[in-house]
């Protein structure tokens, strides 16, 4: 198996896990409190990667356009500011699983978009992953067995956290 194979299944293993732990810490902390919270850890990994590659970031900034920055500006205040807004505001009172289905979708408008917006061409296969997938969003999101307010978890009292409190 690929190296890439393995390694996109462990984003989506971290990603997939992400909306449990944030459903845990909803029901203690107000949702805004979580998005800086954390972003302000994401920031300070940030200020550590950009030391740590300064040489490189500065050559790219250095061959930068003001249309490449608007790019850029576009891409931080929809895909993390935004998304991660919304989704944290929409884990707060509906399942976690049903959520991240819809969320990670996104394939779907990555197909759509390119062919539309980039003369990506979409063969059979594409067309039928796509019609695959809305397939298991709707029958996901049609799933009423589950309750409104989402799955309870309880992380505190997991028995791996147990033993990591001990050593924090």
């Amino acid at each position: 198996m690929d190296t890439y194979i393995l390694i996109a299944l462990l984003i989506s293993l971290i990603w997939g896990a992400s909306p449990l732990i944030h459903k845990h810490l909803l029901r203690k902390y107000n949702e805004i409190t979580i998005i800086v919270l954390s972003g302000f850890i994401y920031f300070t990994c940030l200020m550590l990667l950009g030391v740590a590659y300064y040489d490189t970031i500065k050559t790219d900034c250095s061959n930068m356009t003001r249309f490449d920055l608007v790019w850029f500006t576009i891409i931080a205040f929809f895909a993390f500011f935004i998304a991660n807004l919304l989704q944290t505001n929409i884990l707060k009172d509906n399942s976690s699983y049903i959520v991240t289905t819809l969320i990670y979708s996104c394939p779907i408008f990555t197909l759509l978009l390119g062919y539309l917006l980039f003369d990506i061409t979409i063969d059979s296969y594409g067309a039928t992953g796509i019609i695959l997938i809305m397939v298991g969003i709707l029958f996901i999101a049609a799933n009423k067995k589950c309750n409104n307010t989402g799955e309870i978890i309880d992380f505190d009292n997991l028995s791996m956290v147990k033993r990591l409190k001990r050593y924090i």
